[in-house]
């Protein structure tokens, strides 16, 4: 467990498991203050000597490789049609993903609790936050724990709001078992994310004298 504990620990970011979370934690090797480092110019995130790949790192790449492909073709004066763009920019989108992305975002400096907010994992958070790690640490792009949060339930809120509209689109007509099933998982996946409050609640209790409003 000791070497790849940060690897069980993304594992328990998935599920929001807070029982394998303690168990990584307990590593000898684990540190509560590790944070994101790494990133540049497509190489892989790491925390705690675990490499990673984010979603947005592929975005950022692809959007560069087809704007590079479209100058090449208009300064050689190569024409495509509507269909051969569809392929050859499938095949760049396969080019830029050269890894499996862990996350859709992150930044350097991101610490495991908010690596966890990211994964929706928020009772995992809430535990890293027990164990004394500092909640007002900031990443490189100046935003703590809380502003992760809080990005990430206004992400949620618009998911719901996606979900609802399926819901009321399934009423009027007959869909099969497999996508009803689909539609009531992804209920259940942004609804058991109301432990956003009680995230807060440590917040709170962890930094008293900070307060932000909605």
């Amino acid at each position: 467990m000791d070497p790849l504990w940060v690897q069980h620990l993304m594992e328990a970011f998935k599920i929001d498991d807070l029982e394998l979370a303690q168990i990584c934690f307990e590593s000898s090797l684990a540190d509560v203050d590790d944070v994101v480092v790494g990133g540049e110019n497509g190489s892989p995130y790491s925390i705690g000597d675990f490499g990673f790949y984010a979603e947005e790192q592929f975005e950022a790449q692809y959007k560069h490789i087809l704007s590079t492909a479209k100058q090449w073709c208009l300064r050689n004066k190569h024409y495509l049609s509507g269909s051969e763009w569809e392929v050859l920019e499938h095949k760049l989108s396969l080019l830029a993903h050269h890894g499996e992305a862990s996350f859709y975002d992150t930044c350097r400096g991101d610490s495991f609790a908010c690596l966890a907010v990211r994964f929706n994992a928020f009772q995992v958070a809430k535990y890293v936050l027990s164990l004394g790690l500092d909640p007002l640490l900031q990443n490189e792009r100046q935003q703590d724990l809380f502003l992760i949060t809080k990005v990430q339930y206004g992400v949620l809120t618009l998911r719901l709001k996606d979900v609802q509209v399926m819901k009321k689109e399934a009423v009027r007509t007959v869909l099969m078992p497999t996508v009803i099933a689909n539609i009531i998982n992804q209920v259940d996946d942004v609804l058991k994310c109301d432990v956003y409050y009680t995230l807060l609640d440590v917040y709170y209790y962890t930094a008293p004298d900070v307060y932000y409003t909605f």
